[in-house]
């Protein structure tokens, strides 16, 4: 959704969010599509975000339910306003967004993935031991990393068992 700053129109990668469904506020949609560009790193902090009319003609929506979104984005200092020039991607946007994503990934799948495993009578190290498993599970095969490594000494320690 990146916009070229001396033309004004959309950069290449537009076309994979263009799309919106109709089982969420289209408005949060279109906020959490900047907040998704941003943590990417397509906009990055001082940049032009598009322009209220970009984002209608875009998603083929009402220009308020944009202004909302974008006015959400605005009000929790993502962006700022230059009077006459359009909003900007904040400094820290990315942290603030980052922040607020993950206390919504621990509230919408850790928590109750913890509750679940209990109920389970997973234990914490089986649950723990089942994550490492499922991230290694989907790491590239010549990527390393300490979690890799602690998974294969915990399942060496627990074959000597």
């Amino acid at each position: 959704m990146s916009v070229d700053p001396h033309t004004g129109q959309f950069g290449d990668d537009t076309q994979v969010r263009a799309e919106l469904d109709n089982d969420r506020p289209l408005f949060l949609q279109v906020k959490e599509a900047i907040e998704e560009e941003i943590l990417a790193g397509s906009l990055g902090p001082d940049d032009q975000i598009p322009s209220n009319s970009q984002l209608v003609s875009l998603y083929g929506i009402n220009p308020v339910t944009v202004h909302k979104g974008v006015t959400m984005l605005l009000d929790e200092g993502i962006v700022y306003k230059r009077r006459g020039l359009g909003m900007f991607v904040s400094r820290n946007a990315p942290a603030r967004i980052r922040v607020r994503y993950q206390e919504a990934f621990k509230n919408d799948y850790v928590e109750p993935l913890t509750q679940r495993a209990e109920m389970l009578g997973v234990t914490p190290d089986e649950l723990h031991a089942l994550v490492d498993e499922s991230i290694l599970a989907h790491q590239p095969p010549q990527a390393s990393s300490g979690i890799a490594d602690s998974a294969a000494v915990k399942d060496h320690t627990r074959r000597k068992d």
